[in-house]
């Protein structure tokens, strides 16, 4: 991960060197820089609202509408999130107390990111392995599909709570009420813009189109994620973490 650092800070210095002036501007004014950075941060919720749609509110319509898939393995495929939900409190307490490559939050945000690629990625192919092509068995399909979505769910699980703990550590406890507020409300914003960008790109549907939206969610999930998560972890001499907001 430290490799990539290097190339990464030089396209977010490329990216920003333009805007310098309005960041010297933005600088001077702390309370705006505040907000401006709450809103960075909360660019992850609006990628976790993107991403919402078309796993919760289309895939598992076109499996029991168009595949005739049974409700109930597709309800088990949409609950597998809540299972692994036990996996919030491990990551939790271990990026409370332990760090690993230096840092306390980041790393585990790292897999919880890569996780919640791979099942976004991969989840669309349920409508390939159950639609009974004959070439995997329901019940062996149905397995693969449930690892699919364990991996999903325990991504946004591990994403979220360490998201969370992050935003914790680096704003000020009078402020974090607000905070909060923005946040959530930026999570309902990506879930209601998901709807819609999915309804206008689905008109003409297909199975295939499906599936490039979906992975088309993944990416906008992962580039959002890395622009408001970039550097936000800065630790102090003692090896607790400072805020730069």
């Amino acid at each position: 991960m430290v490799k990539f650092q290097k190339p990464i800070a030089l396209v977010f210095g490329l990216v920003a060197w333009p805007f310098r002036p309005v960041t010297s501007w933005v600088r001077s004014r702390p309370r705006l820089r505040f907000w401006l950075g709450i809103i960075r941060l909360g660019l992850f919720q609006l990628g976790i609202g993107l991403s919402l749609a078309p796993i919760t509110g289309t895939l598992n319509r076109v499996l029991i509408d168009e595949l005739s898939i049974s409700a109930a393995a597709v309800a088990l495929l949409i609950s597998m999130h809540y299972f692994v939900s036990p996996v919030r409190a491990i990551i939790g307490y271990r990026s409370d107390k332990s760090r690993s490559m230096g840092k306390w939050r980041t790393p585990y945000i790292v897999l919880g990111v890569m996780l919640t690629y791979g099942g976004l990625a991969l989840a669309p192919f349920a409508l390939i392995l159950l639609g009974g092509d004959g070439k995997v068995s329901f019940g062996v399909a149905l397995v693969i599909c449930v690892g699919i979505f364990m991996a999903y769910g325990a991504g946004v699980s591990i994403v979220e709570t360490v998201y969370l703990a992050l935003v914790s550590d680096i704003t000020p406890q009078e402020d974090r009420g607000k905070v909060l507020s923005v946040l959530w409300m930026m999570l309902i914003i990506g879930t209601v813009l998901s709807a819609v960008i999915v309804s206008g790109l689905l008109v003409d549907y297909s199975h295939m189109l499906l599936i490039k939206v979906m992975q088309g969610s993944a990416i906008a999930f992962v580039g959002l994620t890395v622009f408001a998560l970039w550097q936000q972890e800065q630790l102090n001499p003692d090896g607790s973490i400072k805020s730069d907001l």
